[in-house]
């Protein structure tokens, strides 16, 4: 099994759903829609498979804001992005006890 397939079905033991992408055009291997009440088990998943975080990003869309979370594996060489809407309060649950370096990231996302 390659390591995209892999991944796929361990996101998909935790119901969420990934889309493989063409990495060539996108930048990414697996776009990933996410709700605000997986986004904690996404970024532990993606900790136990070796993943590192690349970045989080906020930014508007009408009519909330989504936070965008970019993550790769120098082991596989696999890119993935992952979206999540934030509530209507402009939050999202925090991943820096997950991911460390997240805490900057997620603090300039709010900020701005």
């Amino acid at each position: 099994m390659d390591a995209s397939a892999e991944i796929i079905e361990k996101l998909e033991a935790l119901g969420i759903a990934a889309e493989k992408t063409e990495s060539s055009k996108f930048g990414y291997d697996l776009k990933i829609g996410l709700v605000s009440e997986n986004v904690r088990q996404f970024a532990s998943l993606m900790l136990d498979n070796g993943f590192y975080l690349v970045y989080v990003a906020g930014f508007h869309v009408s009519p909330c804001m989504k936070v965008v979370y970019e993550m790769a594996s120098f082991e596989s060489g696999l890119r993935i992005l992952a979206m999540v809407d934030a509530d209507q309060d402009g939050r999202v649950p925090t991943i820096s006890d997950i991911y460390h370096g997240a805490s900057w990231h997620e603090r300039e996302t709010r900020d701005f």
